[in-house]
């Protein structure tokens, strides 16, 4: 028995157990022509404004319903939202949804405004997330970005690789070999070119050399015995004639007899005249005089430069010489001037000079340098 009666929209009647009253229009309708609720609020909706979402299935009425900007097409109000960047409606199956876990929180994003990080698993984030690769395209979110250790820009994982030794982060522009090792990887600022060759070698490959300051391959340098620990070039280093000792430019002299370049350690100075003469031009018979003051020879006739050299060195006194002993090597003429009673003075003439470089008086009372 009904307690009450309703008229149908299609004009027929129901009764109050069979019959709603639409929560839009507030027309009557029976169980056949109207759905019992919308899924969102819950109110009995006639057929006119019943709707059934394409994306949740569900049934809703018209006054929750909306249109998808992406999809151009209707669907339930709990379906659709707005984009976190640019506010336009999207419903669920064109939005791209980011992980809690993402910069910034979980939020939702047109197809217009989502961005798929490059690191990771290439999940969803925002464009306020994300750094473009300075070498493509690609774009890395904050969390899984990585900077080149050389230009300091961020660049995605395809383009980035770490270097064999030091384990930095250096992009494809910014890498190096060493010539000595083509397969190894370097950054950019951890090679340099040779001074010597030009080739690109790493920090193992070269070495600063002590003179000029440069670097050079490992291979144009030497280890020069006067500085310890420090290198020299081919152009900043000598050699000593007597062991093949390396040393720098300034550790070693010519010898005056021969000519050669000779180390301190090789190196002694004569009894005689008083210079630093290689131990190769001393010999057995008298080791304390050199092989030029061995050979000295008499001359009656001095040439014109050896006079005027004793001339400077003595005035008028040189006259005096009651003989002459005279030898030539490398570099100087040896003049031995005999003035009776042991007294002689043996002087040191550079070749093309008339002025002694070294003079020394011997005596039976001693030696003297004069000059």
């Amino acid at each position: 028995a009904p307690h009450e009666l309703a008229v149908c929209i299609h004009d027929h009647v129901a009764c109050d157990t069979c019959a709603d009253s639409c929560g839009v229009c507030g027309e009557d309708f029976c169980r056949r022509h109207g759905i019992g609720g919308c899924h969102v609020d819950g109110q009995p909706v006639c057929e006119r404004h019943a709707r059934t979402c394409r994306i949740c299935r569900r049934p809703h009425c018209s006054m929750h319903e909306g249109m998808c900007d992406d999809g151009a097409h209707a669907a339930c109000s709990t379906c659709l939202g707005p984009c976190a960047m640019c506010g336009r409606v999207i419903c669920n199956a064109h939005a791209f949804v980011s992980k809690p876990d993402a910069p910034k929180g979980s939020r939702r994003f047109c197809y217009n405004c989502a961005r798929t990080c490059e690191g990771g698993t290439g999940e969803v984030v925002g464009p306020d997330e994300v750094t473009g690769c300075a070498s493509c395209e690609r774009v890395v979110c904050e969390r899984h970005q990585a900077r080149c250790a050389v230009d300091g820009k961020v660049h995605c994982s395809r383009h980035l690789r770490r270097t064999d030794r030091s384990r930095r982060l250096v992009c494809e522009r910014d890498r190096a070999t060493c010539s000595h090792e083509p397969n190894a990887v370097f950054a950019g600022d951890e090679v340099s070119a040779c001074a010597t060759c030009g080739r690109v070698n790493c920090d193992q490959h070269l070495a600063e050399c002590v003179a000029d300051r440069q670097r050079h391959c490992v291979s144009h340098l030497a280890a020069v015995a006067d500085k310890p620990g420090a290198y020299a070039c081919e152009v900043h280093r000598s050699t000593c004639h007597v062991d093949g000792g390396q040393f720098t430019l300034d550790g070693t002299h010519a010898c005056p007899c021969c000519g050669k370049l000779a180390c301190a350690r090789h190196t002694r100075e004569c009894a005689n005249c008083r210079r630093q003469v290689c131990t190769q031009d001393y010999s057995a018979i008298n080791p304390r005089v050199c092989a030029t003051c061995m050979q000295l020879e008499p001359s009656a006739d001095p040439d014109d430069e050896i006079l005027a050299a004793a001339v400077e060195l003595r005035g008028a006194d040189s006259s005096g010489a009651k003989s002459w002993r005279i030898a030539r090597d490398a570099r100087h003429s040896l003049v031995e001037m005999e003035l009776g009673w042991t007294r002689r003075v043996v002087m040191v003439v550079p070749h093309g000079e008339s002025r002694a470089e070294r003079a020394v008086a011997h005596s039976a009372l001693g030696t003297r340098v004069l000059r």
